[in-house]
């Protein structure tokens, strides 16, 4: 079951015993590149191609239905446990839907679409309740929960896409609230600017210089602490706002652990596996903010925060 922190107190940061960040410098590069519409349109048709068919699905759901005998509210637990739960509680999960956009609140643990081992996602689920025509906007790790957007036609994917590839000027907005394990050694808000390069098939590191290190790309993020507490255990937890630039394969998990030594509580992959006192990673993507496709209005889609983050 799912726990929240108990807070001895909330520790002013000059009582911090931590070392000091490497200082973060933001580099000015310019405009960010923008692919044209005519690439995302391409992407369109590859991403079409991605996850499985609603009878692939509806094969899955009969499964279900046959493990479960007349209990159908049976806990399975595991993988599809996780993907049941979310396919019979869709419409708790719905932020946002119109003829352009549908806007889910993700569920940890829960693919954003298929793997090999796994036939059913966010992706197959939403296909499955909504219509085949749906596409994946953006992605979210499994153990990473909030915010997810999908567009239901050709133009509405293109456009978001566009907005979300230009963070840095005036396109998507995503931010996330993380809980890293130890204290920040200040609680002014900060840019991480470090170029990150692939670790074998499934991990990313930090990396200098960008040059020397095959597939490496800079990686842009804005950290904004929030509070510093203190567990019943003595550890040190920081509660961090933070807004990606740039959208590399797991770049605030990397960024966090190996650039500023706080990895976020809980992940597997890049922290200490002992010190998961919640039993999740507690990185929740918590809003994201667009121009709609169609009416151009500025729309901000929150997930709330979920209750395991609540420390007080």
């Amino acid at each position: 079951s799912e726990q929240s922190l108990p807070v001895e107190s909330v520790l002013p940061m000059e009582t911090a015993d931590v070392q000091p960040l490497i200082e973060p410098k933001f580099v000015d590069r310019g405009p960010m590149f923008v692919p044209s519409r005519a690439f995302f349109a391409e992407m369109y048709d590859q991403r079409g191609l991605e996850g499985v068919s609603n009878d692939v699905v509806s094969d899955w759901v009969q499964d279900q239905y046959m493990k479960r005998g007349r209990d159908l509210d049976l806990n399975l637990e595991g993988s599809d446990q996780r993907a049941w739960d979310f396919l019979n509680r869709f419409e708790d999960h719905v932020l946002f839907e119109d003829d352009d956009l549908l806007v889910v609140n993700k569920p940890i643990h829960v693919l954003s679409h298929n793997s090999d081992q796994e036939p059913v996602g966010v992706l197959e689920v939403s296909r499955f309740l909504r219509g085949e025509n749906l596409i994946l906007l953006h992605r979210l790790d499994r153990p990473t929960s909030g915010v997810m957007a999908l567009a239901k036609s050709k133009e509405a994917f293109v456009d978001v896409s566009r907005q979300i590839a230009d963070k840095v000027g005036s396109g998507a907005k995503k931010k996330y609230i993380a809980i890293l394990d130890g204290a920040a050694p200040s609680m002014l808000p900060f840019i991480a600017d470090v170029p990150l390069a692939p670790e074998g098939a499934s991990k990313m590191k930090v990396v200098t210089p960008v040059d020397d290190q095959v597939g490496a790309k800079t990686s842009i993020t804005y950290f904004e602490p929030r509070a510093v507490v203190r567990s019943d255990s003595g550890d040190f937890k920081t509660i961090m706002d933070v807004q990606i630039y740039t959208g590399r394969t797991h770049q605030i998990r990397v960024v966090a652990a190996q650039y500023l030594n706080l990895p976020i509580s809980g992940d597997y992959l890049y922290g200490n596996r002992a010190s998961n006192f919640f039993q999740r990673m507690m990185l929740h993507a918590h809003s994201l903010a667009i121009v709609h496709p169609r009416t151009g209005t500025r729309m901000s889609f929150v997930a709330p925060i979920p209750e395991d983050f609540n420390t007080h």
